[in-house]
């Protein structure tokens, strides 16, 4: 049986991502173009207002951080399924670990959901290690 504790973490994180993901999907749109606006004015000395010119790049670049946000998030949620094999623990943990990073890196937004993903990792790793050093000592009867 795996951990349930990496479990409820991944199943927090994807619930928080899906979350902060939506509320990102509005504002950050919004955000992005107005950033957009502002260094193309900054870059060609004209006044340049947020337009659909602005706002479909920006809902495009979202999009796709949404999209990428989502997919590892779900991934590190099964990878910490229960019912897995025990035997893949410390790959589990490492694809988990190098998927939060991978999550800081693209969406820096979700910086509570990637920590609760390194974290569900570490802890994957912990238990791996312990499993290879688990020894059991039977006594034979004579």
């Amino acid at each position: 049986m795996r951990p349930q504790s990496t479990f409820i973490l991944s199943l927090i994180a994807l619930i928080l991502a899906l979350v902060t993901a939506l509320i990102w999907f509005f504002i950050g749109t919004f955000f992005l173009s107005a950033f957009i606006a502002g260094i193309t004015s900054a870059v060609t000395n004209v006044d340049v207002d947020a337009s659909v010119s602005n706002i479909m790049p920006a809902f495009i670049i979202i999009l796709i951080q949404n999209i990428l946000t989502l997919i590892i998030v779900i991934v590190c949620f099964v990878r910490t399924l229960p019912s897995r094999n025990i035997d893949q623990l410390k790959k589990d943990g490492m694809v988990c670990l190098i998927l939060g990073l991978v999550l800081m890196i693209v969406s820096p937004i979700q910086v509570i959901s990637s920590l609760l993903i390194i974290i569900a990792g570490a802890l994957l790793l912990k238990e791996a290690n312990g499993q290879l050093y688990k020894l059991t000592i039977e006594k034979k009867e004579n």
